[in-house]
């Protein structure tokens, strides 16, 4: 009884060890994009995750990796930057590889007015912006995923030439794994995500228009 007791103790602090202090790394990230061009691309990623605009959680928190018990431990960004950072340096690695010239907006919140005064400073025939309303990571027994997000392209003027949109709650993205495992599923998942609103035939319409 004492060595099964013993062996529940050291089971559950050994997965309480395991939940603590995990990070993900976005840069891992591999976005397949259909859509080429050689214009000039105004990007904005915008994190209105409600948890992270009340301060809640950290602009790097990426969801939770839970104990023995079920009890959550955050996940961050491997790097420490914010997520939406991250995210945005994915889309510009591979839209840059397509012969787009990316130029960041500079813009973190997605007023109307704020978004259009961004675009009008930066002068760009294109420019792309995605929100981001949910992103959420959970790993315990499976690797799920929570996320809600909208892209929108739009001209000079800040007109809305395209817009996609997707979302899924709790969506299994496999059995969890350790750190590294469930590390590139994230980025994996974020290249699907990411990609299958890139490859919107609106959105590809838009964006081809400039070529």
């Amino acid at each position: 009884m004492n060595a099964f007791r013993y062996g529940i103790i050291f089971l559950t602090t050994f997965l309480v060890g395991c939940a603590v202090g995990n990070t993900y790394d976005y840069s891992q990230a591999n976005i397949n994009l259909a859509v080429t061009g050689h214009s000039d691309l105004g990007l904005a990623v915008i994190d209105e995750r409600p948890y992270v605009l009340s301060g809640d959680k950290k602009p790097d928190f990426i969801g939770l990796q839970r104990g023995g018990f079920g009890n959550p431990f955050n996940v961050s960004t491997e790097s420490g930057r914010a997520l939406a950072v991250e995210m945005a340096e994915a889309m510009t690695s591979e839209l840059e590889d397509n012969g787009f010239k990316v130029f960041d907006l500079h813009v973190s919140e997605s007023g109307s007015k704020i978004v259009a005064s961004a675009i009008h400073e930066a002068a760009k025939t294109r420019n792309v912006i995605l929100i981001v309303h949910e992103w959420k990571t959970d790993a315990m027994m499976s690797f799920g995923l929570t996320y809600d997000l909208r892209l929108k392209v739009m001209d000079e003027s800040a007109n809305l030439l395209a817009e996609a949109e997707t979302s899924g709650i709790k969506e299994k993205l496999g059995g969890a794994g350790f750190e590294g495992a469930n590390s590139i599923a994230a980025a994996n998942a974020f290249s699907s995500k990411i990609g299958q609103l890139f490859n919107d035939p609106d959105v590809m319409r838009a964006l081809n228009e400039t070529n």
